[in-house]
């Protein structure tokens, strides 16, 4: 489990880089759409077609099932991506010195508070649909089988809008999200009004990376590789103490203390936003 959550760390911390120095700087919001509707279509569906084929074969068999499928995925960068040495030779001071750039520590901030907030609740809508709600199995698993799709809509918008509206998408997606976090607290016993926000909070969801990636690659454009690392190395502390924070709350409070923290998360990230001017370089 280390090793591949290494793995994933890598990916995701090279992968603005790797875009930015495939195609040219106008499309590099659009290839990262590509990306992440990529994530999309894997949230959505991995999980229950692993569960399904878990049922048949044993988790055994999906494990050493996904091996061809890496596999070819390693042959086909072999085959297809060109030769990326590395520009400047990395390291741990990099990824510090660029924290004294004012802008991106801000980013980093509103980047942490944002993400914090947004899985503060992710971590816990299951607990929120069973003992708020009262879905049944079948319905926990339509509720969040929309939350997944809604991500597909999420991420083309948020790729459609960026490149024009990139700092109204980093400022407003955060509001919103807290909102229809809000908005499920209020209609929680309501299961089509839980249904709606849980498809909107997917869409909006999704498209908050793809509007982060794109910031990084316009603020941070001389070391792209260093502040991929950053970002994505924020990202993940934020999820960490997020879902630990929801998980606290919810053992000594409730779920409704979970959601309103978490959306007091979201708000905090849209301040630091602001009007976008803490975040240009």
């Amino acid at each position: 489990r280390a090793v591949l959550g290494i793995a994933i760390g890598g990916f995701w911390a090279l992968s603005t880089a790797t875009v930015m120095r495939l195609v040219p700087s106008d499309t590099v919001p659009k290839a990262l759409g590509i990306i992440f509707t990529g994530n999309a279509i894997a949230t959505a569906f991995a999980a229950p077609i692993g569960s399904c084929l878990g049922g048949i074969i044993g988790w055994r068999g999906v494990f050493w099932g996904l091996v061809p499928l890496v596999l070819i995925n390693l042959l086909w960068q072999w085959i297809s991506l060109p030769s990326m040495p590395p520009k400047s030779a990395g390291s741990v001071r990099q990824l510090f010195a660029l924290l004294r750039r004012r802008h991106v520590a801000f980013g980093m901030m509103a980047v942490m508070l944002t993400f914090a907030g947004a899985f503060s609740a992710f971590t816990y809508f299951r607990p929120f649909l069973e003992t708020y709600t009262h879905a049944t199995t079948p319905q926990l698993s339509l509720f969040l089988l929309g939350l997944g799709v809604a991500g597909f809509a999420g991420t083309y918008a948020g790729t459609a809008l960026v490149s024009d509206r990139m700092y109204a998408l980093l400022r407003w997606l955060p509001w919103l999200l807290a909102t229809v976090t809000l908005l499920m607290l209020l209609f929680g016993h309501l299961k089509p009004g839980v249904a709606v926000a849980m498809i909107c909070w997917g869409g909006l969801n999704a498209a908050i990376p793809v509007a982060w990636s794109t910031w990084l690659s316009k603020s941070v454009s001389d070391d792209p590789e260093s502040g991929g690392g950053l970002l994505v190395a924020a990202i993940q502390l934020s999820i960490m103490v997020g879902g630990a924070l929801g998980g606290l709350l919810l053992d000594h409070v409730s779920i409704a203390a979970t959601f309103m923290g978490a959306a007091a998360l979201l708000v905090l990230g849209a301040l630091i936003v602001g009007n976008g001017t803490r975040l240009r370089g």
